[in-house]
């Protein structure tokens, strides 16, 4: 099987996790400076990349999928 991509997609999950998790809790700390703004400013980039991490998350089940049913035709065929 091919699973570059499942890899891939996996760490670029992550990625979004991690960034997501900084941008949080900076958004945080702008707000308990009472920086109301700026801090909102981030959150929204924050539901932005929820979203991203979401999408990215179904393409990993269907890079998944695609790979399982690979597998099932190739073993059907050479079960033969």
């Amino acid at each position: 099987m091919y699973w570059l991509p499942f890899i891939l997609q996996a760490e670029m999950i992550h990625k979004l996790g991690e960034e997501m998790g900084t941008k949080l809790a900076k958004a945080e700390d702008l707000g308990a400076q009472g920086l109301v703004v700026e801090s909102l400013q981030l959150m929204e980039e924050v539901e932005n990349l929820k979203k991203q991490k979401a999408s990215a998350e179904v393409s990993l089940i269907l890079i998944y999928l695609y790979e399982v049913l690979c597998l099932i035709i190739y073993l059907r065929f050479t079960l033969l």
